[in-house]
This record gives C-alpha cells, structure tokens and sequence, in this order.
C-alpha cells in the first residue's frame, strides 16, 4: 500500500471525516445525489484540496452503484479536461441519462405482453 492510500485509509477513519459525512447526510439527505432514487451508503468527495482541508459542500452522498460510476466517469472526463464541478455533472447527466433509457425500456417491455 503506497504511502498516499494510507493516509487517505486512516483519513476516512477519523472524527473529521465521520463528522463530514454526517454533516453532508443531514445536509443532503439519504438517497444518493446522482441517481436520486437509491439510499446513499457512501459520500463521493466533488474535490480534494487536501484531506482536512475540504467542507460538506465539497461532498455528496451517493449509493454504492452510482459512486463506482462516478469514478470511471471521472477518469473519462478527466481527458476532457473538466474541473471537479464540471466532472461531477458530467457523471451525473450520463447516470440520469442511463435511468432514463432503463425506465424507457421498463415501459416498452410493459407493452409487450399485450396480445392483439
């Protein structure tokens, strides 16, 4: 484990990041941020600027499917050369954008169990 995952490790253990998330939590609520519709388990930081140096308005709670996304989507649009917020929208429109194909299909797939 390299020196940086470490400190990272020990960072989401301490009473700074536990109280963080609670606060985003309270400010945020409990379903996740990106695909408003499952419980958030986890909160996705927007930005680093370095572990202690960030507020609840650099985080947002996200479920688990969602926060996975999030990251791939990150690394795609990091060659975008997005900034944080920028990146976070972008995974947001292409998470909405996948809900609302999935519905679409969900209802098609209601239809045709019609018969004629």
């Amino acid at each position: 484990m390299t020196k940086r995952k470490k400190e990272y490790r020990d960072y989401l253990e301490s009473d700074h990041w536990q109280n963080l998330r609670k606060e985003a939590f309270a400010k945020y609520g409990s379903i996740c941020s990106a695909c408003c519709e499952a419980p958030a388990k986890s909160v996705h930081h927007l930005r680093y600027l370095s572990f202690y140096n960030i507020t609840v308005e650099d985080v947002r709670p996200v479920c688990g499917k969602c926060h996975s996304t999030i990251h791939k989507l990150h690394k795609k649009a990091r060659r975008k050369n997005l900034n944080y917020f920028e990146r976070w929208l972008f995974a947001i429109k292409e998470i909405q954008a996948k809900i609302k194909t999935r519905r679409k299909r969900e209802e098609m797939a209601k239809f045709e169990d019609w018969s004629i």
